[in-house]
């Protein structure tokens, strides 16, 4: 599956301009440069260490933040990750939603970790936490809460939300980190979302 990922990635590069993409390698570079010098281990023997993302994860990024549409949108909206435990899967999600509130520069951005439970949910914000307490960068840009972390000069906020989809109506949001999706009932929390 890998080599089948890297080798679409080649094709979509030869094809990109019959198909409407646009890769921007600037705009991709950016973001990974956010998540190298923005960004910090906050547990087990990496922490403090600037968070380096190992090949997988640059691979994700580089594809989630370089690919646009022709009317300059994104062209990856979903991406389902799936790897086994211990690999960075929630510190790199962690990292995604804080690009989102700080280096989208989307005002009134509303970031959101969700899961089947409430404390699932609070493991990847809590990770986003972290995160702002010991960066440099992070420290000078957020306002961190018990419940949620904003984002002052563009009014953005993360938080995180229980699995009740009837109570998430309503919501605007601009990055959603859904948690253990396999375990939830259906797909109607990240419809919703």
């Amino acid at each position: 599956y890998c080599v089948l990922a890297c080798e679409r990635y080649l094709r979509d590069l030869d094809n990109a301009s019959e198909m409407g993409w646009e890769f921007r390698e600037s705009t991709a570079l950016a973001y990974l440069r956010f998540f190298e010098r923005g960004l910090v281990h906050t547990v087990g023997k990496f922490e403090g260490k600037p968070f380096e993302p190992l090949p997988w994860q640059m691979f994700v990024l580089w594809n989630l933040y370089g690919w646009f549409n022709a009317d300059g949108t994104r062209r990856f909206k979903y991406a389902y990750i799936s790897v086994g435990r211990k690999n960075g899967k929630t510190t790199m999600v962690a990292g995604c939603a804080l690009a989102a509130a700080v280096f989208d520069e989307e005002f009134a951005g509303q970031v959101y970790f969700a899961a089947t439970k409430r404390d699932q949910a609070r493991i990847g914000f809590d990770e986003a936490l972290r995160m702002c307490q010991k960066s440099k960068l992070l420290r000078q840009v957020t306002k961190v809460g018990r419940h949620d972390i904003v984002v002052p000069k563009y009014d953005a906020r993360i938080t995180y939300l229980s699995s009740d989809s009837r109570s998430l109506d309503g919501l605007n949001a601009s990055f959603v980190a859904v948690d253990e999706f396999a375990f939830h009932r259906d797909d109607s929390v990240s419809n919703v979302l």
